[in-house]
């Protein structure tokens, strides 16, 4: 039998009772889990400790009795003073779960509204963030660990089932869609003709040479240092190689270590801006046509040897007006952090979102005041 309890204020009751929204507790041992459902969907959210006995209601909302008062109750005893009101649950729910719920639940219908044709983007995104995560619980026969995963993503995300963190990475999607439209729409003309003028270059063609950093794991200061020179040398040797006429394409199969390219002699092909990592993009782009790198290039992934085989010119900026605009948003949320907050901000009053419970709303203002403050210290 479903055990109904209701937990709007009472003067929710007459639109409650019509079905625009309802909670529904089920009883598993000694835990609940929550479970809001509206006409759209059923949204689970967190594991609680059981700590309401609740009245099984036979036939729905004609027969919630009241209170000597007028309340409504949700738990009653035979002497009446005991009962537990709607008023008293609602309150004890808000005080425990109410603000990060209802954040979420905001967000989610809003997003859902404005990005219809992206929820199956959203929730296959979130299936293969999911089941990467999931690699990181493997144990030594490759069986997966759920327990653990568990623990931790109940540390690092506050849920506490995969089915629920799942649901978090489908709306972490939609959030970083609106974030993105929030950052597009700061851009000016005057921003993308800048980018345009003063770094938009036409896509070159290159090969290169990867020397990797031959680290243990987990290596002290010391060792990464040691293993960083031994690479930077042995770059260093190969470029004398190359300044006394050996063969680019030759070196780049028998000693670079990104193997993908080393079997077409180093061949990357046509680059075009924003693909590959921005220490060797700054470099590339530097050379003059037909010349190698004097100096080895280091990034991420090692020492660089780059040979610089073509380059087409720079494209009109009508054909790359959108992926200006791309880069810079991108370099507007990733250079402040208070963008983020501000662009969910925007969202939700777009939609004219009102917190109609003074608690909640006073607890939502404080917390965007104190996340601003935070990501405002981040600049500094």
């Amino acid at each position: 039998m479903a055990v109904i309890v209701h937990i709007l204020p009472p003067f929710h009751y007459p639109f409650y009772c019509m079905e625009i929204a309802h909670i529904v507790f089920l009883y598993f041992k000694k835990k609940a889990d929550i479970i809001v459902e509206d006409t759209w969907r059923v949204f689970m959210k967190k594991k609680i400790l059981l700590l309401l006995v609740v009245l099984v209601f036979i036939s729905g909302c004609r027969r919630i009795p009241e209170l000597a008062d007028g309340g409504q109750a949700v738990v009653s005893f035979d002497r009446e003073e005991l009962a537990i009101s709607a008023d008293d649950l609602y309150r004890e729910l808000v005080e425990r779960f109410g603000l990060e719920i209802l954040i979420d639940m905001i967000d989610r219908q809003i997003l859902e509204h404005k990005f219809p044709d992206e929820l199956d983007n959203a929730a296959e995104s979130a299936r293969n963030q999911l089941n990467g995560f999931k690699t990181w619980f493997m144990d030594e026969d490759g069986r997966f660990d759920e327990a653990t995963m568990i623990r931790q993503i109940r540390d690092w995300y506050n849920v506490s089932t995969l089915e629920e963190f799942e649901r978090w990475l489908e709306l972490d999607f939609l959030r970083s869609l609106a974030i993105r439209d929030f950052a597009k729409a700061q851009i000016t003309d005057r921003d993308i003709e800048y980018h345009y003028e003063n770094v938009v270059e036409g896509d070159i063609e290159a090969s290169h040479i990867l020397i990797a950093v031959n680290a243990p794991t987990n290596p002290t200061a010391e060792q990464r240092r040691e293993a960083e020179a031994a690479a930077r040398a042995e770059a260093l040797d190969l470029i004398r190689q190359l300044n006394e006429g050996a063969d680019f394409a030759e070196l780049a199969r028998e000693h670079s270590t990104d193997r993908a390219s080393a079997v077409d002699g180093g061949e990357l092909g046509w680059i075009t801006q924003g693909r590959m990592v921005e220490e060797f993009e700054r470099a590339a782009w530097a050379l003059e046509l037909n010349r190698h790198s004097i100096e080895p290039v280091q990034s991420q992934f090692g020492f660089h040897i780059i040979l610089k085989t073509g380059q087409r010119e720079k494209p009109s900026l009508e054909s790359v007006r959108d992926n200006i605009i791309e880069t810079l948003a991108l370099q507007l949320v990733q250079g402040d952090p208070t963008m983020t907050i501000n662009a969910l901000i925007d969202l939700r009053e777009s939609y004219g979102f009102r917190i109609e419970d003074s608690r909640l709303r006073a607890e939502y203002s404080t917390f965007i005041s104190n996340q601003l403050i935070q990501a405002r210290g981040l600049e500094q």
